[in-house]
């Protein structure tokens, strides 16, 4: 074979056709996408790290308010002393950021160790009794005030 033969030979070969072009679109569209994923991912890392960083102050304001509001229905007798006592309950255990009341006081009871101790009892006839001889006390409400409004009470 000579070399004119060669090189005939290969200008008969059809190259293959070139690669189709990609609608400019569909790279828009997938563009489009990844941002939109990207931005929900940081909207839900945003939101779960906001949930976690909830200042003491704003759990005491919104324990201080629901404080209120108990109070106000209690004595206009719209609830009864055992429903007031389990909301009361809550409402120190949520402003206090407790996981549960004990008789561990917390640090904004440091001071009154003796009385945290006795407004859990009284909390617990009222919620856990089935006979409650005596009312739910007014003070209580006055003394969950009090301990709300310390400074040492964010935890």
């Amino acid at each position: 074979m000579n070399s004119d033969d060669t090189l005939q030979r290969l200008a008969d070969i059809i190259p293959p056709a070139p690669p189709a072009a990609t609608p400019w679109w569909l790279w828009l569209l997938a563009a489009l996408a990844f941002i939109a994923i990207a931005a929900l991912v940081a909207g839900w890392i945003d939101r779960r790290r906001h949930r976690r960083a909830t200042p003491a102050d704003d759990l005491r304001g919104d324990a201080l308010a629901a404080l209120n509001v108990l109070r106000q229905t209690w004595e206009a007798k719209q609830i009864d002393d055992r429903d007031a006592a389990y909301r009361l309950a809550t409402v120190l255990r949520r402003g206090l950021g407790l996981a549960q009341l004990s008789d561990d006081h917390p640090p904004a009871v440091v001071n009154d160790a003796p009385l945290w101790r006795d407004t859990l009892q009284q909390l617990n006839r009222q919620r856990y009794r089935p006979r409650r001889e005596q009312p739910l006390p007014p003070e209580l409400f006055e003394h969950a005030r009090r301990w709300l409004t310390t400074e040492t009470s964010h935890v």
